[in-house]
């Protein structure tokens, strides 16, 4: 593959419309793994009230 095929794939549409794709796959991902940190952070709170 040339560098102008490259540089032409990198700059397609399609491509724009695939990173898009995976940067929304990507947050959702995030926002699953900040939701069981706060279910984590919360479960330790629970266990120190009750060691009381």
């Amino acid at each position: 593959m040339s560098s102008d095929d490259v540089v032409t794939f990198f700059n397609s549409k399609a491509f724009a419309e695939f990173k898009k794709a995976k940067e929304a796959e990507l947050k959702i991902h995030v926002a699953g793994v900040n939701r069981s940190n706060e279910i984590i952070k919360a479960i330790g709170v629970l266990a120190k009230i009750i060691n009381r």
